[in-house]
């Protein structure tokens, strides 16, 4: 049972880190000065990372094992997650989301790793049951981020800086 806690919390985890920037993007549009196509290129960066740490999850998770997969994508996709707040240019936000979209093969091996440990009857359910929690993870962002965070600086900390 430790298995499965573990693993729907990294998969929270995950998708809350990488639908972090989404809410923010009209605040980033306006102070890095990106136009429509601009932010569609951020994405499809984003995406090609997903795409090539997926394409590497498989075979690495067959040599290391999933656990320490899981463990080393969470530390380092902790670093592009506290540096959102650095990017200054559209190189910059490109690269963070090149890097924050290769946390989301880590639910790939939590996957595997899971599978390995929990009788076969009920794999289908846990697979169902953590990637619903993953997708809640995501409205979860979008409901502290957009909704609060996103409102608390706009209102408080924005209107301190332009009186």
């Amino acid at each position: 049972m430790r298995a499965f806690h573990y693993g729907w919390w990294t998969i929270f985890i995950i998708y809350f880190s990488v639908f972090s920037i989404p809410p923010l993007l009209p605040a980033i549009e306006n102070s890095l000065n990106l136009g429509d196509q601009q932010l569609w290129l951020t994405q499809i960066v984003g995406v090609f990372g997903d795409i090539l740490c997926r394409i590497a999850m498989g075979p690495l998770s067959d040599q290391f094992g999933a656990r320490i997969l899981i463990s080393i994508l969470l530390v380092a996709g902790s670093i592009p997650v506290a540096c959102v707040g650095f990017a200054n240019s559209l190189v910059g936000l490109c690269i963070l989301r090149f890097f924050l979209n290769c946390l989301l093969p880590a639910g790939v091996a939590c996957l595997q790793w899971l599978n390995g440990m929990l009788a076969v009857e009920i794999q289908g359910t846990v697979s169902a049951v953590l990637y619903g929690i993953g997708c809640t993870g995501a409205g979860a962002c979008q409901i502290v981020i957009g909704t609060l965070l996103f409102a608390l600086f706009r209102d408080i900390v924005l209107a301190e800086d332009n009186p």
